[in-house]
């Protein structure tokens, strides 16, 4: 380019006006990247927070999981026990129950939740200097307004990264918030249960009493073993997923005890014959 095409093209007010006007955008653009880079950031400290909240949930429910399993192997002692005197007692009506053993509740039981499930390996890097969008090109306005433009790009695409790692584990933190609510839900379903059941055994441990018994009793014999045994199950299913949820199977075996729960009334008879027992038995 030649000295008279420089002074043209400078002093030319329509071109030079263009170029100004390119160079406005390019400094726009590297402005809005800026901002996006300045949001990123904010996000991240806000998932840095998140992580934190994350650890202490998954202590918690590593701690909630083991006094729950302890305080079902106790219920299973305690039926184990009651069960076994009292069938005993009934064995004229050949009731084919078994005692029912806790099993070792130990480490080897708990849930491996691996806090690398919990999207901390998805956090982008950040590979931006922001410096670089502060920067003025001296170069070629428009080439300067297309290198500014892929800068706004990948500030946008990094935001976005960032935004997905934070959904990603906001995801597994309310898992884990849900996980812990529906173990203490089973822990006063079960205590409910239990009250129920006790006030069965001590009818039963009365009925003994007596030179004979009804079939009905033998009934609520076989309803209290197969109480137990769904305590069981329970206790021998996984409770989570490595992400913290709960695993279907366990639910499975939650919802068949809440039915049992609901199916037994606040104060049964063990005179009473009524259909509920029969239906007890078939859950």
């Amino acid at each position: 380019m030649g000295f008279g095409d420089f002074l043209y093209n400078n002093f030319n007010s329509e071109r030079r006006r263009k170029r100004e006007q390119v160079r406005r955008e390019a400094k726009e653009l590297r402005q809005e990247a800026k901002e996006i880079l300045q949001d990123a950031k904010d996000l991240y400290d806000d998932y840095k927070d998140l992580r934190g909240d994350a650890r202490q949930l998954v202590n918690e429910l590593n701690n909630s999981i083991r006094d729950h399993n302890n305080y079902k192997s106790d219920l299973l002692r305690e039926l184990g026990s009651e069960v076994a005197s009292t069938i005993e007692n009934f064995k004229r009506f050949n009731i084919n129950s078994r005692i029912i053993n806790a099993p070792n509740i130990g480490e080897n039981s708990m849930p491996n939740i691996s806090l690398v499930s919990l999207a901390f390996s998805s956090m982008p890097g950040g590979n931006f200097n922001p410096i670089n969008f502060l920067l003025s090109s001296l170069s070629d306005p428009y080439e300067d307004r297309t290198k500014a433009d892929k800068q706004r790009d990948d500030a946008e695409e990094y935001f976005y990264k960032v935004q997905d790692a934070y959904n990603e584990l906001r995801d597994t933190t309310e898992r884990l918030r849900n996980t812990n609510r529906f173990i203490d839900d089973e822990r006063q379903m079960l205590e409910q249960l239990m009250n129920k059941v006790r006030k069965i055994m001590a009818q039963l441990k009365n009925a003994m009493n007596r030179t004979a018994h009804t079939q009905t009793e033998a009934k609520y014999m076989n309803a209290v073993c197969h109480i137990a045994e769904k305590i069981k199950m329970s206790l021998e299913q996984q409770i989570t997923d490595n992400c913290g949820g709960i695993q279907s199977s366990y639910k499975n075996c939650i919802q068949q005890l809440k039915k049992i729960t609901e199916s037994i009334p606040n104060q049964p008879t063990i005179t009473d014959s009524s259909s509920w027992l029969d239906a007890l038995i078939r859950i």
